[in-house]
This record gives structure tokens, C-alpha cells and sequence, in this order.
């Protein structure tokens, strides 16, 4: 399994800076809690892969 992550690779899995804007937004006013989550979820999974990066080399 390859685990080196190209910079390509990482930066098509990132949120750009208006996506983390507007999933900010919606996980702080959306209605239901569901829904919510969701988008809280996927910004939390664009930091958990700068943090994964980190774990395979060892920082």
C-alpha cells in the first residue's frame, strides 16, 4: 500500500478556503442536527488529512 501522499493527492482531497467558508456556515446554521454534522464532519476530515501526512512521516 502507498502511503506517501503526493502534494496533488492531498490538495484534491482539501477544502478550498471558500468550501471551508461555506461548510462552516451551514454546520453552524442549518436546522437539523443531522445535517449539521455532516458538514462539521467533512471539515473535520480535511484536517485529519494534514494530520495523517504528519503520522506516515513520522512528525
Amino acid at each position: 500500500m502507498d502511503t506517501i501522499l503526493s502534494p496533488e493527492d492531498r490538495e484534491s482531497v482539501r477544502l478550498n478556503d471558500i468550501d471551508k467558508k461555506t461548510f462552516t456556515w451551514f454546520a453552524q446554521n442549518l436546522d437539523g442536527a443531522d445535517e449539521r454534522a455532516e458538514y462539521q464532519r467533512a471539515l473535520d476530515m480535511d484536517v485529519d488529512i494534514n494530520e495523517f501526512e504528519r503520522v506516515i512521516k513520522g512528525k
